[in-house]
């Protein structure tokens, strides 16, 4: 069994593209254009940042055999990550998770454009984070563990 990077891969680009959007029509002068294609990459980066963590959370059990019990916490998801190689930065992936966490708040309109930057600087370590799983998930499947049979 492996795990499967499609759904982030999708997530991410789907990302890429509303952000690209925003980008693009915060240079015009449609302030409704621009507001919508920020409340897309927002959106976008919700599914992403959900897809992420817990892509991450399954493919460290998975091919890294870490249990469910030392990833109750994000924080120390994230530190599990870290000390594997599979991202670089505890705190910027912290500050995702905060940002994700103000998405229901996005009706103010500080917070949304706070959220917004946020998301846009998710792509990158979101893009090396797909990069590195798919480096390493030529892993073999870990042997099953038959110390419990006995």
């Amino acid at each position: 069994m492996s795990v499967s990077l499609h759904q982030l891969e999708k997530a991410l680009s789907a990302l890429q593209t509303a952000n690209k959007i925003w980008h693009r029509s915060a240079q015009g002068s449609d302030d409704e254009l621009t507001q919508t294609a920020r409340s897309g990459t927002i959106q976008n980066f919700e599914v992403a940042y959900e897809q992420s963590w817990k892509l991450l959370k399954r493919w460290m059990q998975h091919y890294l055999g870490v249990q469910d019990s030392e990833v109750t916490q994000r924080r120390q998801l994230f530190r599990i990550a870290a000390k594997h190689g599979l991202i670089d930065d505890v705190e910027q992936w912290w500050r995702f998770h905060e940002a994700r966490n103000k998405t229901s708040h996005v009706c103010e309109e500080q917070v949304a454009k706070d959220v917004a930057l946020v998301a846009s600087s998710f792509i990158v370590p979101c893009g090396v984070l797909v990069a590195m799983l798919k480096a390493r998930s030529d892993l073999p499947d870990p042997l099953p563990d038959t110390s419990a049979a006995k």
